[in-house]
């Protein structure tokens, strides 16, 4: 799947509405039937899997918006969607930067995860591909 010149595209393309395209990282799916998380390229494993705990950089972005919003969104599909959610790839200018900039943006209709763990209070999350 090609990039998309906006995150609001990607997250349209993959039909759900971002709550603000500024500070957003996930949404619901337009009919409630999915959930949407973006997923930076380094934060992907090998095996295609995702693991935010233990994260040096936690104290940067665990009490930013998108972060909260991801956390509620993450427990929705906990509840609704059997753990299951589909994936916004982004790509970093710089790795290092803060905040980092998005210079590609790939909405993977053919990828889903599943969470495997998730904290509520602090966002961290961790979620294996299953598709």
């Amino acid at each position: 799947m090609p990039s998309v010149s906006t995150l609001t595209g990607a997250f349209r393309e993959m039909k759900a509405t971002l709550r603000n395209p500024r500070w957003s990282w996930s949404a619901i799916s337009d009919d409630g039937t999915a959930v949407v998380v973006t997923v930076w390229d380094d934060q992907i494993g090998p095996d295609g899997s995702v693991n935010t705990f233990g994260d040096p950089d936690r104290h940067i972005w665990e009490n930013k918006l998108g972060n909260r919003y991801r956390a509620c969104d993450l427990a929705y599909a906990q509840k609704h969607c059997e753990g299951r959610f589909q994936v916004v790839r982004v790509t970093a200018a710089d790795l290092a930067a803060d905040p980092r900039i998005i210079v590609q943006r790939t909405p993977e209709h053919d990828i889903w995860m599943k969470l495997e763990r998730l904290d509520e209070q602090t966002g961290e999350y961790s979620a294996r591909r299953v598709a």
